[in-house]
């Protein structure tokens, strides 16, 4: 393989999974503040084992068949480009549908799921060894993905739709670039291709081993308590206070790392306890967050994410080769996509719903309350930010933010800290840009926090005490009954009536409440812009309207990120993540009591599902 062809089919793989992960890890970040619950979020990772399913069948009907590999893949990222970016403006509207915007993660993802397998194609094609080519083109897609995580720290999109912008561009970019790759013609074409063959029926045999059926159903278990890590380590890494993109990103150096001297670990320790092996990283790592989790100790919580190379390379990698080593070779393609299928695809879909569930039960309300805060500080800092756009000419305006900047940081110099050297790396500097800002602000929104508090009371005790009153009426209608079950006539007619009308009153009351509540909220957030005016007074700068608007952006921004934070900090964080790891240790158990790898050859070729 030339020099100009390993360039061209590195750029694919750094940017293919650049895509992936400029998004998928942090999106939780940014979509909290939008409103999205959990619930939403296990939609959200649950399209992507949706398309991880479907996708296969897309392959080997068509992109295997009819058309050539690199236009396939062009196409297919400039649609899940378009699809993300979509999503990103959808986001941006005054009331973003978390249902709206997850199709549009779906349309994404039955894009870009079967580009995985078609980089994949494209380039064990074009190389003239790839046993030991590809591992060294792979590996930049792992570059790729821990860029993106830097990428988004440097820019401080960690939690931010530009990340989902970000994402979509790399998509459109990639879709462009990937018709001047190679060409590498349909591997299938011409080939008579059975339905039998597309569905991966064949691999069905391989259930008549027991070692084998053991570890498909043990990889397809223990994929159901990995989920939760995708959907939740972001926000505990970021409520820790640490750089979120950034920092989950040295799970991809430390998965390079064992991919490196896996070989040696596998030849000490073979399929079995590689496996197991893989399995205890998954219970110590969500052990490590339970424990470290609700305190922010950040050791345990980065000891965590660093546990992402054995948890992936011991398990996954070590999967997919004993799956390649006990299927004959004319059925291996069809059992590697059996085993997606069970893991990526079943595993995860079942996870990421239960992770939704799960994160629901132990999010309390007060976390929904601090967001509604968030949101409001948010549509604040967009209209300001959109006063500022408004003070800047036209044709100069990228010069006039620039000069704006310049001014805002000689007139609100950054706060020296001392900082070790972990913390200049990792840790999210919290200060505001104003000396004080947060102490203050605090103290000029005491007073109106306390009506807000009182209104979350007032809320929450709404349903339960109106359900109370109904619970009580049907106890009392209940002693009344005749032998028979009914009431006097027309009893049963006027108590269907009056709890009804409770019911009613419930609802009405509670949006009234609401009402009463987001009136609060606004007048807290005006408050908290007063004291922005107050303090740039006072630094004699108040006569630059456009320095004031940078002022109010930048400070809120900081409040609204602390606020986020508090928010996250609430959740149950113990027990969220003890049932994914209490899950992962009993199917750990279970595996090492039962598999037993077998010595005996594969089977032969010829040997289908039913044994002919």
């Amino acid at each position: 393989m030339g020099l100009s062809v390993t360039i061209r089919l590195s750029v694919m793989m750094f940017v293919q999974f650049f895509i992936w992960g400029a998004w998928y890890v942090t999106a939780p970040l940014y979509l909290g503040k939008i409103g999205f619950t959990g619930a939403d979020f296990g939609w959200t990772y649950s399209v992507g084992p949706i398309a991880a399913i479907i996708s296969p069948f897309f392959v080997g009907m068509i992109a295997d068949r009819l058309f050539a590999t690199e236009k396939v893949l062009g196409v297919l990222h400039l649609l899940g480009g378009g699809a993300m970016l979509m999503a990103a403006s959808k986001m941006q509207g005054a009331d973003p549908s978390a249902t709206t915007i997850n199709l549009m993660f779906f349309a994404h993802m039955l894009c870009y799921f079967p580009t995985l397998a078609l980089t994949n194609t494209l380039a064990l094609h074009n190389m003239t060894n790839p046993e030991k080519e590809f591992p060294l083109i792979r590996v930049f897609g792992t570059i790729g993905w821990i860029l993106a995580g830097w990428a988004l720290s440097w820019q401080g999109w960690d939690s931010s739709v530009q990340m989902f912008a970000l994402a979509g561009w790399a998509a459109v970019g990639m879709g462009v670039y990937s018709f001047f790759l190679p060409h590498t013609p349909p591997p299938g074409a011409g080939k008579q291709v059975t339905a039998r063959e597309i569905l991966g029926l064949d691999a069905l045999v391989l259930f008549k081993r027991p070692a084998f059926m053991i570890f498909m159903v043990s990889s397809f278990l223990i994929c159901i308590p990995l989920a939760f890590y995708y959907q939740l380590a972001a926000r505990t890494v970021e409520q820790a206070n640490l750089l979120p993109a950034f920092t989950m990103s040295w799970g991809q150096v430390s998965e390079i790392f064992f991919m490196v001297v896996m070989p040696i670990f596998f030849l000490r320790l073979g399929v079995k306890w590689m496996l197991l092996v893989g399995m205890l990283a998954w219970v110590l790592r969500y052990a490590l967050f339970a424990v470290g989790a609700p305190d922010q100790v950040v050791w345990m919580i980065f000891t965590g994410v660093l546990l992402h190379g054995i948890c992936y390379d011991f398990f996954f990698v070590t999967g997919q080769i004993y799956t390649d080593k006990v299927a004959p070779k004319e059925i291996r393609g069809q059992a590697q996509g059996m085993l997606v299928l069970f893991t990526l695809g079943l595993g995860m879909l079942i996870g990421a719903q239960l992770g939704g569930r799960v994160e629901t039960k132990y999010t309390p309300k007060k976390v929904a309350q601090i967001q509604a805060e968030v949101g409001a500080i948010g549509a604040s800092i967009s209209a300001t930010t959109a006063e500022l756009v408004e003070l800047m000419d036209i044709p100069t305006e990228a010069t006039q933010f620039e000069s704006v900047a310049k001014e805002a940081a000689k007139a609100f110099p950054a706060q020296e800290i001392e900082r070790s050297w972990f913390e200049n790396l990792f840790v999210v500097n919290h200060v505001a840009p104003l000396s004080g800002f947060l102490k203050q602000a605090d103290k000029e929104t005491a007073a109106i926090q306390k009506k807000i508090d009182e209104q979350y009371e007032v809320i929450a005790k709404i349903e339960p005490v109106t359900d109370h009153i109904i619970a009580d009426l049907q106890e009392q209608a209940d002693r009344l009954r005749n032998e028979d079950g009914t009431l006097t006539s027309g009893s049963d007619s006027v108590l269907a009536a009056i709890v009804a009308h409770l019911e009613g009153t419930k609802v009405t009351s509670t949006e009234a409440a609401q009402e009463v509540l987001s009136g609060l909220i606004d007048e807290k957030v005006e408050a908290l812009n007063d004291t922005v005016t107050k303090m740039v007074a006072e630094g004699n700068e108040a006569d630059n309207p456009a320095l004031l608007s940078h002022a109010k952006i930048a400070n809120l921004k900081v409040y609204g990120d602390i606020k986020s934070i508090e928010a996250t900090r609430a959740m149950d964080w113990r027990m969220i993540y003890t049932i994914p790891a209490v899950g992962a240790l009993v199917i750990m158990v279970l595996f090492g009591i039962f598999f037993h790898e077998e010595k005996e050859e594969p089977a032969p070729a010829g040997e289908t599902a039913e044994g002919h």
